[in-house]
C-alpha cells in the first residue's frame, strides 16, 4: 500500500526538489475538505529520478509518458499526477514558475519531523486556477484559501 511519507522522505532523500500541489496542498492549510489523489509539481531536470523511484515503489504507468510534461502514476488505489514543467499559466496568462514556486514554497512538519513542501497560498490560488476551467472542487478550494489568507492578514 502506497504510504505518502515514505515517499516523501524518499524524494528528500534522492534530493527531489518538488512541490506538493493541489487539494492536498489545501488540506494542509486546514481546508476541511479531503482530496483523494496527489499532486506533485517536480523541477522538470529530475524527471528521470522522479521515475526511477516511481519504479522502485512499483508504481505503474503509461511508457510513453517519460516524453510528456505530465505524468500519472498508479500505485494499487492511489493515482498520482505529477507535473515536469517549467512554468504553469492561468487563463488570463498570468504563469508562475517551479523556480519561483519552489523558492516562495512553505515547509509544513510534524512533530516527528516529517516535513512536505506545499506552495504559499498565493501559489496555490495561481495554480488553481491553471486549469482552462477550475472544477468546482477548485473553486471551493480558493474560495477556503482565501478566507485563510484574509484570517492570517487581518
Amino acid at each position: 500500500m502506497f504510504n505518502l511519507e515514505d515517499f516523501i522522505k524518499e524524494l528528500e532523500k534522492r534530493r527531489v526538489r518538488y512541490i506538493l500541489i493541489g487539494g492536498q496542498a489545501v488540506t494542509l492549510y486546514g481546508s476541511p475538505l479531503f482530496s483523494f489523489d496527489f499532486d506533485f509539481w517536480v523541477d522538470p531536470s529530475q524527471k528521470e529520478t522522479f521515475f526511477s523511484l516511481a519504479d522502485s515503489f512499483g508504481f505503474e504507468y503509461d511508457e510513453g509518458s517519460r516524453k510528456k510534461p505530465i505524468a500519472i502514476f498508479y500505485s494499487e488505489e492511489e493515482k498520482i499526477d505529477v507535473f515536469f514543467v517549467k512554468k504553469m499559466a492561468t487563463k488570463n496568462s498570468r504563469a508562475i514558475t517551479f523556480e519561483d514556486c519552489y523558492r516562495e514554497a512553505k515547509v509544513f512538519k510534524d512533530p516527528t519531523g516529517f516535513k512536505v513542501i506545499v506552495p504559499n497560498i498565493d501559489d496555490l490560488i495561481t495554480l488553481k486556477n491553471c486549469k482552462k476551467s477550475p472544477s468546482s472542487k477548485d473553486k471551493e478550494d480558493i474560495e477556503y484559501l482565501k478566507i485563510i489568507k484574509a484570517k492570517k492578514m487581518g
